[in-house]
């Protein structure tokens, strides 16, 4: 098979943390943004002004109907409060938790180093004793993030190829490989690539 390009890395703590990040934007679990943070704070504070309100409203005989109202509103923005605030919790810990898996799948590997070499028909992943050759029309998903692409490749599962590794041209290469192969690819969100999708 001829080759257009050939690149390979070796695999690090930071390799690994971007593979993790970019498994989670795959999955609709990246890092939330900076506002969200400022949303919950800015939420438990109108949960707190809620509570006062009610406390005050029974102290001073308020009509049972308020006071009905104001523990409903309590209730519904405290339980969405908390939805969101769950969401900024549980990123650390998927976060640790795809670093865990992704270091375990690169530590069954028998070498440090993994080899890609990407041509017409496909491409060939090598590590010193691993060989896989994959073509194009056996992958048949494809997540194009900032930080690594994940192809899902029948009969090979999910293929890790960290953006940072690549070859100047060889994102556009893949692209159009995976594209031209039937391959449903997804960008993530404003990624430079878009434009070519």
């Amino acid at each position: 098979m001829p080759e257009a390009y050939v690149f390979e890395y070796e695999v690090t703590d930071a390799i690994i943390a971007e593979a993790a990040e970019a498994a989670l934007v795959a999955q609709n679990a990246g890092q939330p943004p900076r506002r969200v943070r400022s949303l919950v704070i800015t939420e438990s504070l109108i949960c707190l002004l809620i509570l006062i309100g009610l406390v005050v409203a029974v102290l001073v005989g308020a009509p049972d109907w308020i006071i009905a109202i104001g523990a409903t509103a309590l209730v519904a923005f405290t339980l969405w409060t908390g939805m969101v605030a769950f969401t900024l919790v549980m990123y650390p810990w998927n976060r640790r938790r795809h670093e865990q898996l992704i270091r375990a799948g690169f530590e069954r590997l028998d070498s440090p180093w993994i080899r890609y070499r990407l041509g017409d028909e496909g491409f060939t992943i090598e590590s010193r004793t691993t060989l896989r050759e994959v073509a194009w029309a056996d992958v048949r998903r494809a997540f194009v993030g900032r930080t690594a692409w994940i192809l899902s490749a029948r009969g090979h599962g999910r293929l890790l190829l960290p953006v940072s590794a690549l070859p100047t041209g060889a994102e556009r290469y893949l692209l159009d490989r995976v594209t031209a192969a039937g391959c449903r690819v997804r960008l993530e969100k404003d990624h430079p690539l878009q434009r070519y999708a």
